[in-house]
């Protein structure tokens, strides 16, 4: 609360000879003020006085604002002073006086206005805790008091009373008194950067408590960045999803396609699939890779601690990389292989998340220079979760560094409002039309894949019978391997040439089927496994 003259450098007489608020408690936590101001300007020559009455506090280090209405400003007489109300900094403050007109001597300003949601109340009970006088005055008070009309029917003994005097924070105790109705509160020559609070905590009941609405609508005054920022963040990732992050000439019919989508590989297909590149893709390439004649994948017996055993996966390199493969599929013939002939799993595990990677970043590079894709979706999706990561730091570095100015409804603001950025960045990759045709021809096969009928299916295997293991990929990265493998029930009596299991004594395709399930799950959790702490060397 600062009192400020509105010209020159204060006069060293200038005072406050007194100053007396007069409180009254309305329904709901309402207080009407009439402040009494006795100011002394002495002989120097001013225009008058500003009046700045706090409207934003500090609660749980989240601001709680006090509406503030000013209903009137008089002299002693009640006749009208001229004066401006204005905000600044948190502050309602009160121009009084005549800009062209120069005042001297002893002036009485009445300043009467109401301070709306200023009536706290714990457990029930409300609590009045005012600074009467304000703590921020330039020059001394000589007189500072307060009176507090209390509700009807209230005694005297059911009211606890303190006051305090002196600058904030100050515990220094001020006069306090309980009168027929009302309290009385007192204090003398008060310092300049100095004020008078007054506390009272009346009886449950004693004053109506706001409704929840009402409350609700204070308590969004006070939190409106926590829901404004997270649905301004909505709305804008709303519209870029709408206008950037939807496929070009999509939701077309989707036909049954016998034949996967010409000029893509598995991983490919799965990219094209769901958008990302996931490890599934790179285990369904080595099947693939198996399936096309460069390795052969054997189960084998490993030992373990204390002599146990345990199935391995043994990978034998048949032919050396050509022409017809794919970047991403010479990336992992090298990453598994180097330059030698044979690998094991368990050796592998740790040393080709590398591997992986590298994959990954050539098959989003592939498919968007093919323009399959608007944008690589790798890139897209980090640079939202860019701007995710940077919300969230801006949440935390204003707790961190502002918290004590109140922006937790800011910082919390921020927090939420990265959780839109984060999901819809997710889904904002997006294909061409070009990409949407391939899309549609990935799902026609896959229908295939699930639905093909049995008879159609045996003629088939009959005219190839590596269809199973040639197809298969394309089913893994579509997530349909268990129908496919399915449908091949009382078909197959040999595994495909490219799978080994010399623990088992006779072909059964349902064990088959289920060991091969394993060892691709195997396959996938340690070719993405982070390497080690204790360091060590690869297979």
């Amino acid at each position: 609360m600062l009192v400020t003259l509105l010209a020159g450098r204060l006069a060293a007489g200038e005072v406050i000879r007194a100053f007396h608020a007069e409180i009254r408690i309305e329904d709901p936590g309402t207080l009407v003020i009439t402040e009494r101001i006795e100011m002394d300007f002495e002989g120097a020559q001013r225009r008058g006085i500003f009046r700045n009455i706090p409207y934003r506090y500090e609660r749980y280090a989240n601001p709680y604002r006090v509406g503030i209405n000013v209903l009137a400003v008089t002299d002693e007489e009640g006749r009208p002073r001229p004066y401006v109300v204005s905000r600044q900094d948190g502050d309602i403050s009160i121009r009084i006086g005549d800009p062209d007109v120069y005042v001297t001597g002893r002036h009485t300003y009445v300043i009467r206005y109401t301070a709306r949601r200023a009536v706290n109340f714990f457990d029930g009970e409300p609590e009045v805790y005012w600074n009467a006088t304000g703590d921020e005055w330039p020059f001394a008070i000589e007189q500072a008091s307060a009176r507090l009309i209390l509700p009807d029917g209230l005694s005297a003994g059911a009211v606890e009373v303190r006051a305090f005097q002196g600058p904030p924070g100050s515990t220094t105790p001020a006069t306090a008194e309980v009168e027929v109705g009302s309290v009385r509160y007192s204090a003398e020559q008060v310092r300049p950067g100095s004020g008078l609070t007054i506390l009272a905590r009346l009886p449950e009941g004693s004053v109506r408590q706001p409704t929840w609405g009402t409350a609700l609508g204070w308590w969004l005054r006070d939190w409106w960045p926590a829901m404004a920022l997270p649905l301004l963040s909505f709305c804008v990732m709303l519209a870029l999803w709408l206008t950037r992050g939807r496929d070009e000439g999509g939701g077309q019919a989707v036909p049954v396609e016998w034949d996967p989508p010409r000029g893509l590989s598995p991983a490919e297909v799965g990219t094209v699939f769901d958008e990302i590149c996931h490890t599934r893709d790179v285990v369904a390439t080595i099947i693939d890779l198996a399936a096309r004649g460069y390795l052969r994948i054997e189960r084998v017996e490993s030992e373990k601690l204390l002599g146990l055993q345990h199935k391995d996966l043994k990978f034998t390199k048949l032919r050396e990389p050509d022409l017809d493969l794919k970047q991403h599929e010479q990336d992992i013939l090298r990453g598994i292989f180097g330059s030698m002939k044979t690998a094991k799993l368990s050796g592998l595990r740790g040393y080709f998340r590398t591997t992986f990677y590298e994959v990954r970043d050539h098959i989003y590079e592939s498919l968007t220079a093919r323009e399959l894709f608007r944008g690589n979706p790798q890139t897209v999706r980090n640079s939202f979760a860019a701007i995710g990561i940077l919300l969230v730091a801006a949440g935390a570095a204003s707790i961190f560094f502002l918290g004590a100015m109140g922006v937790i409804a800011w910082s919390v603001g921020l927090f939420l409002a990265s959780v839109p950025v984060f999901w819809f960045g997710w889904y904002m990759p997006a294909r061409t039309h070009k990409g949407s045709l391939a899309l549609r021809d990935c799902l026609g096969f896959r229908r295939f894949l699930e639905m093909v009928e049995k008879q159609r299916l045996q003629e088939a295997h009959k005219k190839d019978p590596t269809l199973f293991g040639r197809l298969l990929p394309y089913a893994m990265v579509m997530g349909v391997e268990d129908r496919w493998a399915g449908h091949f029930e009382g078909l197959m009596s040999e595994p495909p040439s490219w799978y080994r299991d010399d623990s088992q004594a006779a072909f059964v395709p349902y064990l088959f089927i289920q060991n091969l399930g394993a060892d691709i799950q195997t396959m996938g959790s340690s070719l993405s496994a982070l390497p080690a702490s204790t360091g060590g060397s690869g297979g």
